[in-house]
């Protein structure tokens, strides 16, 4: 069990690459219109449109105290943490959000970003993997 402090750190860390995220989105002309949306199977993270894709975003986040190294370091790719077993549930929960929403006319994804937030420098590195699950 993780303390209270703990959860309450990895929460803050969740919202704030989320948001990350989200800006990122928004500023490649995608539109926002969920974000944490959640029922009793799970959550997606961020759920946007662009054109006529409706895009469900699974976000991943590290946070370092130093500048992530430019070689392949495992500890730096926060995506590889969505296996298998995640990667199915994010696709059912993406179906059950079109079934919910009559929105089957739309054609959709699932996409993943990679969130590194680096404290030293004040500021984050992102990585955006569209349709890294196939549907």
């Amino acid at each position: 069990m993780q303390c209270r402090n703990t959860q309450q750190y990895t929460r803050q860390k969740g919202a704030l690459a989320e948001q990350y995220a989200a800006t990122f989105l928004y500023r490649r002309g995608y539109t926002i219109l969920h974000r944490n949306w959640r029922v009793r199977m799970g959550e997606i993270d961020i759920i946007a449109r662009n054109g006529r894709t409706l895009v469900f975003v699974e976000v991943k986040a590290l946070v370092t105290q130093r500048s992530p190294n430019k070689a392949r370091n495992p500890a730096y790719f926060p995506e590889d943490h969505v296996d298998e077993r995640k990667a199915a549930r994010l696709a059912r929960l993406a179906e059950l959000f079109l079934v919910k929403h009559a929105a089957w006319s739309y054609d959709y994804q699932i996409d993943v970003i990679a969130v590194l937030i680096d404290r030293q420098r004040k500021k984050a590195i992102i990585r955006h993997y569209p349709n890294a699950i196939s549907v």
